[in-house]
């Protein structure tokens, strides 16, 4: 996502995107936040920088849905091994 974002927002704003901003922008939880910062330094009247922060949102929104996917799945196969083991005993 990283390569993605540094691409993509070099190509709309027309200079190079620091590593540090796509890592402050990744750790941004709160999506208020995020589009206070965003209005920073992105114009929301302009059809590319919209079509960005959407498709931003949009792969972040899936990350968390996989990573919260993950961690469900990890979690019920902890549940499965240790009803595993009640059950040999």
């Amino acid at each position: 996502m990283e390569d993605w974002i540094c691409e993509n927002l070099s190509q709309i704003l027309d200079f190079p995107v620091t590593n540090e901003i796509v890592q402050y922008m990744i750790q941004i939880q709160n999506e208020r936040d995020l589009d206070d910062y965003m209005r920073s330094f992105l114009d929301y009247t302009n059809g590319k920088h919209r079509q960005f922060i959407t498709d931003f949102k949009k792969q972040q929104a899936l990350i968390k849905d996989q990573a919260k996917c993950k961690k469900e799945d990890d979690m019920d196969n902890g549940k499965k091994r240790q009803n595993e083991k009640k059950k040999g005993k």
